[in-house]
């Protein structure tokens, strides 16, 4: 019966782990279609999309999706600024009515709306106003903090603005200069913003508070948006939860020249060492393993080359590179399943010319001998994703919860055993003997199940442990590796806590 049950404890070993690994494989997306050059290139976008969507088509949640790229980048706008404008005075008009719960909740739909628009003067204001006026419509309805929340989220990055005499009372002016002198009075923590090209306007919450690098010490803890923007240029929206100093360094040379609303992501650069670094770029600050780089390259007259290049972004190598032919206006070009198929896989098919001397100027990664690489197939290293060690973590804890349970089973079992011959004097018969026999071996089974699944609830946490350790330095050596490659990828967005 031990060798059963010993049979039974791998039996949930196994499949933990297996679920474990499982979910850890599909907790992240892998890889990411970028395009380079004319983004307003008709040709260039929808070639662009159907790339896209066959990677999603073949690769499932591997292959990065347009729900994810936005949850990344930033919302796309769904109102315009005068909309919002009209929600806040219905807002107002249902405020002096006195029907606080629709009031608040037209400004609640109104601020969801203002999150989505560029940062700038006209965001906030429209963002201020919501504010106060949420924090004025809760107050009168005699929710007390909530109102107070919502005054200090205007307060916290413009200690200085102040409530116009004509539009509130006396009561709800002095109720926002307490506000105020609570704000100034508390516990500060400081963010640090740097950008490439520096002299950038950092924006807080949609807010102008200075110039890069920037730096502010009296800020409150709590989640803020950190954009950075120069020249018509505008940066991916940075959350920060800052709970004690923080600084971001933002990669503007190459964010500002990708459209958050554009979807798939283009990068408006001219010449390959551009198009590659920024595709590094973007690889690094949402931690894609692979980056499938799509250019466009038009000869006049004639047929013009449609290339796709695989870049492995924790070695800043370049897996594979290949090409089609394209005639103008040719929607979709014959050969693009091809090229799909040899970018995932190095299959050439009939149409794909590969390109031996790269152009995206990386060296090729050299296939390993007997692992199937030269077969044309990427190269895998372990999974940087945050995916593998929420896994490992999850299938630890499932363990536990076995371990516990099973222990938890085993003494109680003992104590029926034990129970049993209290209840039992004298001399046992056979029959009762054999009772107590089965009462102990079930106990015992339960007590090794239980040692099983904690030892690896604890192998689980250390393998855990390592790769999280190992992860980190993953991460920083495959920023310094990208540096090496091209210049203007030394600019890697990184997020750093100041001791």
């Amino acid at each position: 019966m031990k060798a059963g049950a010993r049979r039974k404890s791998c039996g949930w070993w196994s499949g933990l782990v297996a679920a474990g690994l499982s979910l850890a494989s599909q907790a992240a997306p892998r890889t990411l279609a970028v395009g380079a050059g004319d983004c307003h290139d008709a040709d260039l976008v929808t070639d662009l999309r159907l790339v896209s969507q066959a990677l999603q088509e073949r690769l499932g949640a591997q292959a990065v999706d347009e729900l994810t790229w936005q949850g990344q980048v930033g919302p796309v706008p769904s109102s315009s600024p005068r909309e919002i404008d009209l929600q806040l005075q219905n807002a107002k008009t249902l405020f002096f009515d006195g029907r606080y719960g629709n009031a608040q909740r037209q400004l609640d739909a109104a601020l969801a709306a203002v999150r989505k628009l560029p940062p700038g003067s006209e965001r906030w204001n429209l963002y201020a106003p919501l504010l106060i006026y949420r924090g004025n419509t809760l107050r009168h309805a005699g929710r007390l903090r909530e109102a107070s929340e919502s005054f200090a989220s205007v307060l916290r990055v413009n200690p200085d603005y102040v409530l116009d005499a004509a539009q509130f009372a006396p009561s709800t002016r002095g109720y926002f200069k307490l506000i105020r002198a609570q704000v100034l009075s508390a516990h500060h923590v400081t963010l640090a913003v740097e950008s490439v090209p520096p002299g950038a306007t950092v924006y807080l919450d949609g807010f102008a508070a200075g110039k890069t690098p920037y730096f502010k010490a009296s800020l409150l803890p709590g989640s803020y948006e950190v954009r950075v923007g120069k020249d018509g240029a505008v940066s991916f929206a940075h959350v920060v939860e800052l709970h004690r100093a923080e600084q971001v360094n933002v990669d503007l040379a190459v964010e500002g020249k990708v459209a958050p609303s554009q979807w798939p992501p283009c990068l408006k650069v001219a010449g390959n060492g551009p198009a590659v670094a920024g595709a590094l770029t973007l690889g690094s600050r949402f931690n894609i393993e692979d980056v499938v780089l799509l250019r466009l390259d038009r000869a006049e007259p004639g047929p013009g080359w449609l290339t796709a290049s695989v870049i492995h972004v924790p070695t800043a190598q370049a897996v594979r590179e290949g090409r089609i032919k394209v005639q103008p206006g040719a929607n979709p070009p014959p050969g693009m399943e091809d090229l799909v198929t040899f970018a995932l896989t190095g299959e050439t098919g009939h149409r794909v010319q590969p390109v031996v001397e790269l152009s995206s100027g990386l060296k090729p990664v050299e296939p390993d001998s007997g692992s199937g690489a030269s077969a044309g197939k990427p190269r895998h290293l372990w999974p940087e994703h945050a995916g593998i060690e929420l896994g490992l973590a999850g299938a630890a804890v499932a363990a536990a919860g076995v371990g516990t349970f099973f222990a938890i089973e085993s003494n109680q079992k003992f104590n029926r055993f034990n129970s049993y011959y209290a209840n039992n004097p004298g001399l046992p018969t056979s029959g009762q003997v054999q009772s107590a026999s089965a009462l102990r071996s079930a106990a015992q089974n339960s007590r090794n199940v239980a040692t099983y699944a904690f030892i690896g609830a604890g192998a689980l946490l250390v393998a855990d442990g390592v790769l999280f350790f190992w992860d980190r330095r993953s991460h920083s050596s495959r920023s310094s590796l990208a540096m090496s490659v091209a210049p203007s990828a030394a600019s890697v967005l990184l997020t750093v806590r100041l001791p």
